[in-house]
C-alpha cells in the first residue's frame, strides 16, 4: 500500500474543500518536530487527523526505518493521539493500540536510546545532582528506591568503609578538642562536636580582641611582606596611555588612592586572569630572584 499517495490525497481534499461542520482539528501537512515552525496547516476531522498521523507513522518506517529520529517522533505523536482519544473515553481499537506501543518501545529501547552508552563527566553529574535534589520525592518514588537497594550486594571496601565508626560518637573537652570514640575518652569530655567556651576562655579571646586595635607588625615582617609582593617588575598602563613602573602592586594602589585601584584585582590582571581592572592594564616585564 502506498501510505504517501493516501495521506497526500487526504491532504488536498482539505485544502479544496469548505471546512466542515461540527468539531475539527487543524493539523501541519508537515509536521513542527520534524520539519520546524511553518504555515501548512489544514482542517481536519478528529477521525481523519487521527488517521493522517497514523499515515505519517507507516510512511516513515517505511521510509527511514524504525529506529529512525523521524519515525520514532511520528510514533510518540501518533501514540499521543491515542492517548488523548482513550482519555476522553472514544473507542479505539486495542490490537492496533498494543502494536502501537510495542513499536514504541521496541523504538527506544537499548541502542536506540539517545542515553544509551553515555557516560557523564563529573560537571555533568554535580549539575544533574543540583537539579534533582530540589525536586520533591513521592511515597512510590522513596520505595521504588529502597526496593532497588535492598538485596543489592555490597563489596568488601564499602563495607569497611561503612562499619569503621560503627557505635563511635564525637566527644569534646571545651579546647576545640575533638574525639570520635566508643566511650567517654576521660574526664572533662563532653559528648557532641560543639566545644563550649569556659569562662577563662572567654576572657583571654575578649582581650585578644582588644588588642588587635592597637596591634602593628615589627619592622622585621614588614620587610618579608614587601619583599613577598616585589617579586616581579610591573608595567601599568592607564586608560590615558600613561605608563607606570613598579616592583610593588600593592604600594602602588596605595600611594595613589585617586585611581581607586584593587590590589587583588591587578594582581588577576598580570596573571591574565582579568583583561583589565577600570581601564587599567598590567603588564610583568622581569622575574626578580
Amino acid at each position: 500500500m502506498n501510505y504517501l499517495k493516501v495521506y497526500c490525497n487526504l491532504i488536498r481534499k482539505a485544502e479544496n474543500r469548505t471546512p466542515p461542520e461540527g468539531y475539527t482539528e487543524k493539523h501541519h501537512t508537515f509536521p513542527v518536530s520534524i520539519f520546524g515552525k511553518n504555515n501548512m496547516i489544514v482542517v481536519l476531522t478528529a477521525r481523519e487527523h487521527y488517521v493522517a498521523h497514523a499515515l505519517l507513522e507507516k510512511i516513515c518506517i517505511k521510509r527511514y526505518g524504525l529506529n529512525h529520529y523521524k519515525t520514532q517522533k511520528m510514533i510518540c505523536a501518533h501514540l499521543a493521539m491515542s492517548c488523548k482519544r482513550n482519555s476522553k473515553n472514544k473507542y479505539i481499537n486495542s490490537y492496533l493500540y498494543e502494536n502501537l506501543k510495542t513499536r514504541y518501545v521496541n523504538s527506544i529501547s537499548g541502542e536506540n536510546n539517545h542515553n544509551y552508552g553515555k557516560i557523564y563527566t563529573e560537571e555533568e553529574r554535580e549539575y544533574l545532582s543540583k537539579k534533582l535534589k530540589g525536586i520533591p520525592k513521592s511515597k512510590e518514588h522513596k520505595e521504588k528506591i529502597r526496593k532497588g537497594k535492598t538485596g543489592k550486594p555490597v563489596s568488601v571496601a564499602h563495607r569497611k568503609n561503612l562499619g569503621h565508626n560503627k557505635g563511635k560518637k564525637w566527644w569534646n573537652n571545651g579546647k576545640e578538642n575533638r574525639r570520635l570514640s566508643v566511650e567517654c575518652p576521660g574526664e572533662g569530655w563532653v559528648m557532641g562536636m560543639n566545644c563550649p567556651c569556659s569562662e577563662e576562655r572567654k576572657e583571654k579571646i575578649s582581650i585578644k580582641r582588644k588588642m588587635r586595635v592597637d596591634w602593628k607588625h615589627k619592622e622585621e615582617t614588614k620587610i618579608k611582606i614587601s619583599k613577598s609582593h616585589s617579586k616581579y617588575i610591573y608595567e601599568l598602563k592607564s586608560p590615558n596611555g600613561e605608563v607606570f613602573i613598579t616592583n610593588n602592586l600593592t604600594n602602588f594602589c596605595k600611594e595613589n588612592p585617586q585611581y581607586g585601584l584593587d590590589r587583588r584585582i591587578m594582581c588577576k590582571v598580570s596573571q591574565g586572569k582579568q583583561r583589565h581592572h577600570k581601564g587599567w592594564t598590567v603588564r610583568i616585564l622581569e622575574h626578580l630572584t
